[in-house]
């Protein structure tokens, strides 16, 4: 999946010199189907706020040039439920 392609291209991208710290997923998002459309969570964790404006950064690059036509990738800096 377009996910756990993203997954794997944070990973080589942050690799050495990174304050991250983890990502979990990617994951069926527990309403994992949505007006016909599948849901997945990527949880990417760092305690750096400029690593984390950079990581949002490499994820909006990443969707522009890779994401397959239909897919939307959404980010939330500040989730309160994971829904």
């Amino acid at each position: 999946t377009y996910a756990q392609q993203l997954r794997t291209d944070l990973e080589r991208m942050t690799r050495g010199g990174s304050s991250l710290l983890g990502i979990l997923g990617p994951a069926p998002a527990p309403r994992s189907k949505v007006a016909g459309k599948h849901r997945w969570h990527l949880l990417l964790k760092t305690l750096d706020p400029r690593q984390f404006r950079a990581l949002t950064a490499m994820i909006r690059t990443h969707a522009a040039e890779h994401a397959p036509a239909g897919i939307t990738v959404a980010i939330d800096v500040d989730p309160v439920h994971l829904i």
